[in-house]
């Protein structure tokens, strides 16, 4: 349970569990130069997150998940599993799961790496590999994601 009590109730009572003073935490909020948010551990370490970084981050999470829905909708409405193979079917089919596939493709890789991990023992540095190459594309798709979820706000 955590309490939080003033500064002279803090202390550890006679017989009670010892606390370490010198470790603490704290939270500040700032903007100065284009900085977004400053974190303090133990009054040594500063670490600053530019928005460019905090941006990237939103991309790449929201494309991994909007990846991850979007297969696992088309898995839900058409009873096939969302796969590369989509685009081998030809004429219309093929033209149509463009979008599907390329927007899902995060998703497909790490799905397929995993499996093929741990079905064929894919050496490590492969799954590695295909995982960076999966993040980029993620962060590709989350960008475009969200200029168009901005696009279609008004903003």
């Amino acid at each position: 349970m955590v309490t939080f009590a003033p500064k002279e109730q803090a202390r550890p009572q006679v017989g009670s569990t010892r606390v370490n003073h010198r470790l603490r935490l704290v939270f500040t909020i700032r903007k100065p130069c284009g900085t977004v948010a400053t974190v303090q551990f133990r009054s040594a370490v500063v670490v600053s997150l530019e928005p460019s970084a905090i941006a990237a981050l939103q991309s790449l999470f929201i494309g991994f998940a909007f990846a991850g829905l979007l297969a696992s909708a088309f898995e839900l409405f058409t009873a096939r599993r969302a796969d590369f193979r989509l685009l081998q079917s030809g004429g219309l089919a093929a033209v149509a799961s463009v979008p599907v596939v390329v927007f899902s493709a995060p998703f497909l890789i790490l799905r397929n790496t995993v499996r093929g991990r741990r079905i064929e023992g894919r050496p490590f540095v492969f799954v590695m590999l295909a995982s960076m190459i999966a993040a980029l594309w993620s962060m590709a798709c989350g960008r475009v994601v969200l200029d168009l979820l901005q696009f279609l706000a008004g903003a």
